[in-house]
C-alpha cells in the first residue's frame, strides 16, 4: 500500500502557509535566538521559550536527494494538523514518530549536566567573574548538546546566560535560618532540524538551560553558590526509502516541487 501524501500544488504561498502552521515560530531557529530581545531583558525575567521552531542550516543550499524532499513535505503536513494549543514536545515527538514516510534512525540521546558559575556574593552584587567564565559556559553548552553543529549552540550568548543567572539570584531573599535553593527556567527551546546533502535525515531535539542559586543562612556565612542545569533530547529519523518509492510518479514529483518551492523561498528571503 502506498503511504499517504497529501496531494498539493507547489505555490511559494501555499508552502509558506504550511510552514507557519506547523511550528510555533516559522523562521530558523537561529533567526529567532538573534531576534529576541536580549539587551532589554535578562532571560530570568523573559525566558526565552519556544514551542517548535525549524533548522534549516545547510538545507537551504545544499539540499538532500529527493527521497528526503517527499519526506519533508510529509513532515510538514503532518506537523501541521497539531493545533497551536496542543503543540507540546510529546506531541510533537509523537506525530513524528507515526509519518510513515520516516523511520527512526538511533536510540534517542538525553543528557543533563550542571556548571558552577560562582561562590562570591561578588558576583550578584557587582557583576564581577574570573574572566574564563564566558568561555566556559561556551564549552559546557557544546558538551551539553554533543558538541553537533547545532544552530543553537552558536547563537545562545554565554554573557547572557551569566548576567541572567547574576540577575536571578540577586532576586532571591536572604537566608536567615536555613539553606535555600531556587532554579527558574531561562531557555526551553524545541526545533526540528532539517536534512542537507551532508545530514541526510531529520533531528528532533530540546535544549533547557536552568540559572540555579544557592544560599546558606546568614549565621553561616551567607555563602552564594550561583550556576546553570541544562538538559539535552535527541531524536533521528531517516526518509524510510521502501515506503517513498511505492507513491506514484505524479505524487511524487509534486512532493519534491513542494519542497523545493519552500526552500527556494526560504533561499531567496535570507539573501
Amino acid at each position: 500500500m502506498a503511504a499517504p501524501i497529501p496531494h498539493s500544488g507547489p505555490h511559494d504561498s501555499d508552502t509558506r502557509r504550511l510552514v507557519d502552521r506547523a511550528f510555533s515560530h516559522p523562521q530558523d531557529i537561529g533567526d529567532v535566538i538573534r531576534s529576541h530581545d536580549m539587551d532589554k531583558e535578562t532571560l530570568a525575567q523573559q525566558p526565552l521559550c519556544i514551542e517548535l521552531a525549524p533548522e534549516w542550516g545547510r538545507g537551504i543550499d545544499e539540499p538532500a536527494g529527493h527521497e528526503a524532499m517527499v519526506a519533508v513535505t510529509g513532515v510538514l503536513r503532518s506537523l501541521a494538523t497539531i493545533p497551536p494549543q496542543g503543540r507540546s514536545w510529546d506531541k510533537v515527538l509523537s506525530t513524528l514518530a507515526q509519518v510513515p514516510l520516516l523511520q527512526p534512525d538511533t536510540v534517542p540521546a538525553y543528557k543533563s549536566a550542571t556548571l558552577s558559575c560562582c561562590a562570591s556574593w561578588n558576583w550578584t552584587l557587582f557583576g564581577k567573574h574570573e574572566p574564563s567564565l564566558p568561555e566556559r559556559v561556551k564549552s559546557w553548552v557544546g558538551e551539553l548538546i554533543g558538541g553537533k553543529e547545532a544552530a543553537i549552540s552558536t547563537t545562545i550568548d554565554p554573557a547572557l546566560l551569566i548576567r541572567s543567572a547574576a540577575s536571578f539570584s540577586s532576586q532571591i531573599s536572604p537566608a536567615y535560618f536555613h539553606a535555600i535553593r531556587q532554579e527558574t527556567a531561562l531557555v526551553d527551546v524545541a526545533v526540528l532540524r532539517f536534512p542537507n546533502a551532508e545530514f541526510p535525515m531529520f533531528e528532533l531535539y530540546r535544549l533547557r538551560i536552568d540559572a540555579w542559586a544557592e544560599r546558606r543562612p546568614l549565621f553561616a556565612g551567607g555563602q552564594a553558590k550561583i550556576g546553570l542545569s541544562g538538559a539535552y533530547h535527541s531524536y533521528k529519523f531517516q526518509p524510510q526509502k521502501s515506503l517513498i518509492y511505492e507513491i506514484s510518479p505524479q505524487t511524487f514529483k509534486k512532493a519534491v516541487a513542494e519542497a523545493e518551492a519552500l526552500l527556494k523561498g526560504l533561499s531567496e528571503s535570507s539573501s
